[in-house]
C-alpha cells in the first residue's frame, strides 16, 4: 500500500491510500484528521494551531508562516493502538501501528505515507518505539501476537526473525541505549518485562515485576549516569530497573489509587523525572533520583488518563495528557499548573507523542492522528 499527496497547486494535499500492488483492496491508512465538522475545540488562545477544511480534511498549517504544512484526509477504518515519532533522512515521521496488523510510516511535513505499509504481525500492533541500530532509523513494534519484531524505517523491512518471549500480547515498547548498546524494553499482558539486545535479536534479561500484573506502558531515562526503564503496571505501582543489572531500583513509586496505563520520561531542571498517568484520573511526576513525587498531583481530567508524553514548549518542560475524556492537557511541570485550555476531541484519546524538536504534538483517538504546531 502506498500513500499518495494530491496536490492541487495551492501547497495544500490530500492524504490518499492507494490500492495495493497485488489488486487487493487496501486500507486508507490514516494519518488523518477529524471526521467531517469535527475539530478539536478549545485550541484558540492555546499554544497549538490546527485549522479544517469545509470537505472533511485537515489542513495543518505552520504559524511561523502561515503555510500549510499539508492536508490530512479523514476516512477511518480500523483502530490505532500504537503511535511514536522519529527521523528518517532527515524527515520528521510518525510510525503508527492498529487493529489491521500493519505497521505504517508518515511524513508529518506532507501528511504522505512513505513506502508501504510494513507487515508481519499477525495480530493487532498495540504498541510502537523508534531508535537507532547501526546508525539507521528503526521502530520496534508488540501486540497481540506476542511478538516484537524490529524494523529497517529506511529499507522498508522486517530486520530478522521476530523476537520471542512473552506469554501473553505485547502492551508496550520501549528502546534505549545500556552499557553501549541498543535496546527494546518489552511488556506484556503476562506481567513480563524483557530486555533485548537488538543488535542481536536475542533477550538479555528479564525484569521481574511480578505474574500477577499486567505491564501497561514502559519508557526509558538516565539516572546518575545508568540507564533505567520505568514500567507502569495494573497494581498501581510505577518502578524504576537498572537495565545494566535488570533489577529494581529503589521502592515502587506509590501514589495512585487506580492502574497506570501511561509513563513516559524527561527532565525538569536538571533533573531526570517520570511523569505518569492512571485510571484515578491523576498525572503525576516522579523524581527519578530520589524516588519521590514532586508537587501536587495534576487534576483536571474527568476520566482515566490513557497516555502521557513530554516535550519542550517555549523553553519551557512540559508533559501532555490525553484521556478517555476525550480532552489533551498540556502541563508546566515547573509550576504544576496547566498551560492553556483544554484540547476537545471527538473520541477518547489513547495514545499521542511529541516530536523530537517538539514542533508537533500527534494525538492518537482511537482510529485517528490529529496534528498540532504549537506557537
Amino acid at each position: 500500500m502506498t500513500g499518495d499527496l494530491n496536490d492541487d497547486g495551492d501547497g495544500v494535499g490530500t492524504l490518499r491510500a492507494d490500492a495495493d500492488t497485488d489488486g487487493q483492496s487496501a486500507d486508507p491508512g490514516l494519518l488523518v484528521s477529524t471526521a467531517p465538522g469535527e475539530l478539536p475545540s478549545g485550541v484558540d488562545g492555546c499554544p497549538f494551531s490546527a485549522t479544517r477544511s469545509l470537505e472533511g480534511t485537515l489542513p495543518v498549517w505552520d504559524p511561523t508562516t502561515g503555510r500549510a504544512v499539508g492536508e490530512l484526509a479523514t476516512r477511518r477504518t480500523y483502530w490505532l493502538y500504537g503511535l511514536a515519532t522519529g527521523e528518517l533522512d532527515g524527515r520528521t515521521v510518525a510510525v503508527t501501528g492498529g487493529a489491521d496488523a500493519k505497521v505504517r510510516v508518515w511524513d508529518l511535513a506532507t501528511g504522505r505515507q512513505i513506502g508501504r505499509a510494513l507487515t508481519g504481525h499477525t495480530g493487532e500492533v498495540w504498541a510502537v518505539a523508534t531508535g537507532v541500530l547501526h546508525g539507521r532509523p528503526v521502530a520496534v513494534t508488540g501486540g497481540a501476537d506476542r511478538t516484537v519484531r524490529v524494523w529497517d524505517l529506511a529499507a522498508g523491512h522486517q530486520i530478522g526473525p521476530p523476537l520471542s518471549g512473552h506469554a501473553q500480547g505485547v502492551w508496550a515498547v520501549a528502546t534505549g541505549v545500556a552499557e553501549g548498546r541498543p535496546v527494546a524494553v518489552t511488556g506484556a499482558m503476562d506481567g513480563t518485562v524483557l530486555v533485548w539486545d537488538l543488535a542481536t535479536g536475542q533477550a538479555i534479561g528479564e525484569l521481574l515485576t511480578g505474574r500477577s500484573v499486567e505491564v501497561y506502558a514502559v519508557a526509558t531515562g538516565v539516572v546518575d549516569g545508568r540507564t533505567v526503564a520505568v514500567t507502569a503496571t495494573s497494581d498501581r505501582t510505577v518502578r524504576v530497573w537498572d537495565l545494566a543489572t535488570c533489577q529494581p531500583v529503589g521502592e515502587p513509586l506509590t501514589g495512585h489509587t487506580s492502574a497506570v496505563p501511561a509513563v513516559a520520561t524527561g527532565v525538569l531542571d536538571g533533573r531526570p523525572v517520570a511523569v505518569t498517568g492512571s485510571v484515578d484520573r491523576t498525572v503525576r511526576v516522579w523524581d527519578l533520583a530520589t524516588h519521590r513525587q514532586i508537587g501536587r498531583p495534576l487534576t483536571g481530567h474527568a476520566r482515566g488518563v490513557c497516555t502521557v508524553a513530554t516535550g519542550v514548549l517555549h523553553g519551557r518542560t512540559v508533559a501532555i495528557s490525553g484521556s478517555r475524556d476525550e480532552t489533551v492537557r498540556i502541563w508546566d511541570l515547573a509550576t504544576g499548573h496547566r498551560t492553556g485550555p483544554k484540547l476537545v476531541f471527538p473520541e477518547e484519546v489513547f495514545t499521542l507523542a511529541t516530536t523530537p524538536n517538539s514542533l508537533l504534538v500527534a494525538v492518537g483517538a482511537l482510529r485517528e492522528v490529529v496534528m498540532l504546531n504549537h506557537r
